[in-house]
């Protein structure tokens, strides 16, 4: 169990059965930390490894629950628009990424840095009419996200990664063709050879 207070405690508490017959439950042991709040939002990974903490104060943390009383830090300074100080009011996480809701309507997905683990940087972000109030990541990987009048549900655009293929493709066969240009002795001397190659981007 995961439970946050208005002064920025941040609380893991582990339970286990009195007997199997009993619903009684017992605590065995517990973790806390204090940070920066209010704390409006919380998300207990399945194993309960891990925390991910978002704060009225605009940032979210991620806390290791195995002893580690330092949370990493995930993002921070939100601002809205005009410059206002923007709140955070819904995480969710999986291993590798955490999703971030505001008050000014803003959804955005960071993901954890190849090269440090401790670090975090913004994969997608999107501007909604509405404050987003829950995310949820769907069983087939789809992004859910609930704001004050809507629910919208966002799924991966492969498209640019398929543009990006064709692109490496063309540019290969590009070189190709250079290559074979040079390398032809049937080019009039003194006279310059231009290929010309359009890359369709059209799906």
């Amino acid at each position: 169990l995961a439970v946050a207070c208005q002064d920025g405690t941040v609380r893991r508490i582990n339970f286990r059965l009195e007997d199997d017959s009993s619903l009684t439950m017992s605590a065995t042991d517990h973790e806390q930390i204090i940070i920066d709040g209010p704390i409006v939002c919380l998300h207990l990974a399945a194993a309960g490894k891990s925390l991910t903490i978002g704060s009225l104060c605009g940032y979210v943390a991620q806390w290791n629950t195995n002893g580690d009383h330092s949370p990493t830090m995930v993002a921070e300074g939100f601002t809205t628009a005009n410059g206002m100080d923007d709140s955070v009011l819904a995480v969710n996480a999986t291993e590798d990424r955490v999703i971030i809701g505001t008050h000014a309507g803003r959804c955005l997905v960071f993901a954890r840095a190849a090269s440090d683990e401790t670090t975090f940087e913004l994969q997608w972000h999107c501007q909604l009419p509405y404050s987003v109030n829950g995310v949820q990541i769907l069983s087939d990987g789809r992004l859910l996200v609930m704001t004050r009048r809507s629910i919208h549900i966002f799924a991966q655009d492969d498209r640019a990664a398929r543009a990006k293929e064709r692109l490496l493709a063309v540019l290969e066969q590009t070189a190709d063709a250079s290559e074979e240009t040079i390398l032809s002795s049937d080019a009039p001397k003194g006279e310059e050879t231009m290929t010309q190659v359009v890359a369709d981007g059209q799906e």
